[in-house]
């Protein structure tokens, strides 16, 4: 497998080495909106397909293979087209689940969620996916967690109460979380995501004593804090944002603790839970900007 470093010190990984008569554009174009970091240079009368992270290749490479064969379209129609006249549309979706599929799985997750809440009134469903049973408790602590209902320690991140609430907090995830999902692998960014939101239920469920309660704010705040730290210690260009960015949110964090947000919103903010979500956010960006600056080189 042939590999070269840029002079900003990111490894590149071959891919497909192709004819310079194929027109590549679309493939670029693609694999640019998935946020799949790639570069196309040429080679002794080739051209090169380049990624920076090794799990893309292979996914790449089943991407180019099936856009030669003919099994994917790409095209690229006026913003006035009709929606009938763009099959490329469910070709697009396959490679966006293909790349991206814990981002689409928390999206999807998010949305059951916000549909379970404004048409149960009843709680006939609901109270199944709260931190504990709320049709029998009130209010609630850690001692009162049944941990052979273990769904129930991460399910209340999917549970949104308004549309505003899913609206910002699907923003983020796509924002935040699919560049993240793209640095880190599907895996590890599972696994990440996991961890951050049972420990962010439990922080809140432990602060307030209150088990309704949900949302996706506790992981996306741990993006926010992984983020905040990985760049500091090992700056990666997928997860460059404006400077002013991280700052912002930290503000908005400082005000909802002090009860701020509370004014213009029914309900409480969880703010134990972004505290919490922050903290393991930034612990893991610590621990990742630590292990990727070895020797001053930033991987993926």
């Amino acid at each position: 497998m042939t590999e070269f470093r840029d002079p900003y010190g990111q490894q590149w990984q071959e891919v497909e080495r192709l004819p310079q008569n194929v027109d590549l554009s679309p493939v670029a174009r693609a694999l640019s909106q998935y946020r799949v970091p790639h570069r196309i240079t040429e080679e002794a009368g080739s051209q090169v397909v380049w990624v920076a992270r090794e799990q893309d290749r292979e996914q790449v490479a089943k991407f180019i293979d099936d856009w030669r064969r003919g099994d994917i379209e790409i095209v690229q129609q006026p913003a006035s087209a009709r929606a009938d006249e763009e099959p490329h549309y469910g070709n697009q979706l396959r490679l966006m689940l293909r790349m991206l599929p814990v981002t689409c799985g928390l999206l999807l997750l998010s949305l059951l969620g916000y549909l379970v809440v404004i048409t149960d009134n009843q709680l006939m469903i609901g109270h199944w996916f709260t931190i504990v049973d709320i049709s029998q408790y009130r209010f609630a602590d850690l001692n009162d967690l049944d941990l052979t209902e273990f769904w129930r320690l991460w399910t209340p991140m999917f549970l949104h109460f308004d549309l505003i609430h899913i609206a910002f907090n699907a923003l983020f995830v796509w924002v935040f979380g699919a560049r993240m999902e793209r640095v880190m692998g599907s895996g590890h960014f599972l696994l990440f995501v996991a961890a951050t939101g049972l420990i962010a239920n439990l922080g809140q469920l432990g602060w307030e004593s209150n088990p309704r309660f949900g949302g996706m704010s506790g992981v996306n705040y741990g993006f926010i804090g992984y983020i905040w730290l990985r760049q500091l210690l090992a700056p990666h260009p997928m997860l460059a944002f404006p400077k002013g960015l991280i700052p912002l949110m930290l503000l908005m964090l400082i005000l909802g603790t002090f009860g701020f947000f509370n004014f213009f919103m029914e309900g409480r903010v969880a703010n134990a839970a972004h505290i919490t979500g922050l903290l393991v956010g930034m612990t893991w960006g610590l621990v990742a900007g630590l292990s990727h600056s070895r020797g001053g080189v930033a991987r993926p």
